[in-house]
C-alpha cells in the first residue's frame, strides 16, 4: 500500500503480517514494532498506520498494532523458530509439500502425522513440516510453545 510520508511524498509500506483467527473473527493485519522507533518517529507511523487501517477496513480486517513488550516470551520464541524455515535459498520437494498439506486433514498434532514414518522420512519431512507452519499453509496457536503435540489445522 502507499501513503503521503511526513515530507509529503509518495512511500511505500507492508504490514507485517495477517492474522486469520479460527474462531471467525474478522482477520487482523498487525504491525509489530520496537517501543523506541515509535518514539523517535511518531509522526511518520501515524501516517503508515492511518494507511493500513483504512486498506485493512476496506478489505473488512482490522489493523492494529504491538510492540516487541508484548510479544516477548513464547510467541516470540516461535516466531524466532519458525523464521529460519522461510529461507528464500532453501527449496523443497513438491511431492513432500503435497504430502504434509494433504496430511492435515483436519484438526491434528505433528506427532500424529509423523508417528507412522521411518526415522529417514521424519528427518527429511520436519523441516518441510516446520516451512509450512512458518509460511501459513498449516496453521497453529503462537501463544502456546510449539511441540510436537501442538494442535494443528488447515484453513481451507
Amino acid at each position: 500500500m502507499s501513503y503521503k510520508g511526513s515530507n509529503g511524498r509518495k512511500k511505500s509500506y507492508v504490514p507485517d503480517t495477517l492474522v486469520y483467527y479460527r474462531d471467525g473473527q474478522s482477520p487482523c493485519l498487525f504491525e509489530v514494532k520496537h517501543v523506541e522507533q515509535l518514539r523517535e518517529n511518531p509522526v511518520e507511523y501515524r501516517l503508515r498506520f492511518q494507511a493500513a487501517r483504512a486498506y485493512a477496513r476496506e478489505q473488512g480486517w482490522r489493523f492494529s498494532t504491538t510492540t516487541e513488550r508484548s510479544i516477548r516470551g513464547i510467541t516470540l520464541d516461535n516466531i524466532t523458530f519458525l523464521r529460519q524455515f522461510l529461507d528464500p535459498n532453501r527449496e523443497f520437494q513438491a511431492e513432500d509439500l503435497a504430502f504434509l498439506t494433504q496430511a492435515v486433514n483436519g484438526p491434528t498434532t505433528p506427532r500424529a502425522i509423523f508417528a507412522s514414518l521411518p526415522l529417514a522420512r521424519k528427518g527429511t519431512l520436519l523441516p518441510v513440516f516446520w516451512y509450512l507452519v512458518a509460511s501459513g499453509e498449516i496453521q497453529l496457536s503462537l501463544q502456546e510453545r510449539l511441540s510436537m503435540d501442538s494442535a494443528i489445522w488447515r484453513t481451507p
